[in-house]
């Protein structure tokens, strides 16, 4: 049964092939028959069959590709903003520690961060 499967999904893919001279069109095609194989847990061998093929479907020109790099790239400004906002209210916080009187909850609130965050630098700068 899987031999019979695997050839009807062959043929099913190079008749195709021939009907879709014009690129625009056969890239649709492939992406749909590649998005329709993952539900079926066939999408393996989908992409072996494609790798047979004279014709590659370039992922990179993808629309759903382009925008998870997008987003991929905005996450990691985000994280990287976030990493930087924390430094910078660790520095804040360790200035005020060092150099002030003031009171954990006091330095939490000009900082706008929590009592507790405030009481775990404390720690470490006694």
């Amino acid at each position: 049964l899987k031999d019979k499967d695997n050839i009807s999904k062959s043929t099913l893919m190079n008749q195709h092939q021939e009907r879709f001279q014009n690129h625009k069109k056969r890239q649709k095609f492939f992406l749909q028959l590649e998005i329709l194989s993952n539900l079926r847990n066939l999408q393996a061998e989908i992409i072996k069959q494609f790798s047979t093929m004279s014709i590659h479907f370039d992922i990179k020109k993808d629309l759903r590709y382009q925008q998870g790099i997008e987003q991929g790239i905005e996450q990691g400004i985000e994280q990287g903003g976030n990493e930087k906002e924390l430094q910078k209210n660790k520095d804040f916080v360790m200035s005020l520690l060092v150099n002030t009187d003031f009171s954990n909850e006091k330095i939490a609130l000009l900082v706008g961060v929590s009592i507790e965050f405030v009481d775990n630098l404390r720690k470490t700068v006694q």
